[in-house]
């Protein structure tokens, strides 16, 4: 049930995105202990989905940085590899949560 509910919100909020002038970075924080790690999609161009890659930190963990996944043609791929990436990760028992953050 959880994850559902947070697949609908990631959904509406995709789809908000893409209706505005410029798309937000979308980034999950997520926490296990007192580990901190994020998830985010970055946008190279405001307003447009593609291109887009997923990046991966591990903030309190020497602060290591992966990019996961890049799109450069195909919508909706890199939030959806993201999705998948942090129901793995909830399954771990991590809690994650969505945050936008505004493009710089």
């Amino acid at each position: 049930m959880k994850a559902c509910c947070q697949r609908l919100m990631l959904t509406l909020c995709i789809l908000l995105s893409f209706s505005s002038m410029a798309l937000d970075n979308q980034q999950y924080r997520c926490e296990l202990n007192d580990h901190i790690r994020r998830v985010v999609v970055i946008y190279q161009h405001p307003q447009n989905p593609v291109p887009c890659e997923v990046k991966y930190f591990k903030d309190t963990e020497g602060g290591t940085e992966k990019t996961l996944w890049q799109a450069q043609a195909t919508a909706g791929y890199c939030e959806k590899k993201t999705e998948e990436f942090i129901e793995k990760l909830q399954g771990w028992d991590w809690q994650c949560k969505l945050e936008l953050t505004a493009q710089q």
